[in-house]
């Protein structure tokens, strides 16, 4: 049987028009989107950059484009 790989996006989000890169597991990103529609979260959420089964990958990327690692 082989190993389901959890997938991983990358997108731009926008807090008060700054924006910023992160990244969010399939499985995480439909609560995130959830926290976002009853304002528990204040935050919007732009195009998708890319999507990877490889968590390091995503994670890299939002470091190299922000100084840091967002993943949400």
């Amino acid at each position: 049987m082989s190993e389901m790989k959890l997938v991983h996006r990358v997108y731009e989000g926008f807090v008060d028009g700054e924006r910023f890169v992160f990244s969010v597991n399939a499985v995480r990103e439909v609560s995130l989107r959830e926290e976002i529609r009853n304002k528990e979260r204040i935050m919007k959420i732009g195009r998708m950059i890319f999507e990877t089964d490889d968590r390091n990958k995503a994670r890299n990327y939002t470091e190299k484009v922000n100084g840091q690692v967002i993943e949400l």
